[in-house]
Formats: structure tokens, sequence, C-alpha cells
């Protein structure tokens, strides 16, 4: 899970999304949940193989880290 959550449950944005997401898929990984809003204009160069998975609120996340 990559982003900032507020404290009313709501999952923002961070700074240098697309070299976090790359740097995970180096590390192995094949799934990435993050803000709905950074997926839009996402280069997806270099993460071509993660899956992602845009969120607005926690309650989100945890749903799609369980699935």
């Amino acid at each position: 899970m990559i982003g900032e959550v507020g404290l009313g449950g709501e999952v923002r944005s961070v700074q240098r999304i697309e070299s976090r997401l790359r740097e995970a898929q180096l590390m192995g990984f094949k799934k990435a949940i993050l803000p709905k809003r950074d997926i839009e204009g996402l280069s997806k160069e270099g993460i071509e193989e993660l899956e992602l998975r845009g969120i607005e609120r926690v309650e989100e996340a945890i749903n799609a880290a369980l699935n």
C-alpha cells in the first residue's frame, strides 16, 4: 500500500509514486494498492508486472489487500 491516511480514513496521494512503484516491482511485489487519483496519468513504464488497485478510503485498502 502506498499513500497517506487522513484522520477521516481517506487515502491521499504521496510524492514520487512512480519511483516507489518501480522499486516495489524490483523487490518482487505483484500488487500495489494506491490512491485512485494517482492511477490516472501514471506512466506504466517499469511497472508493467504490477497489478494496480486504486482506492479512496482505508476500508477499501483492507478489502483490496484481502482479495
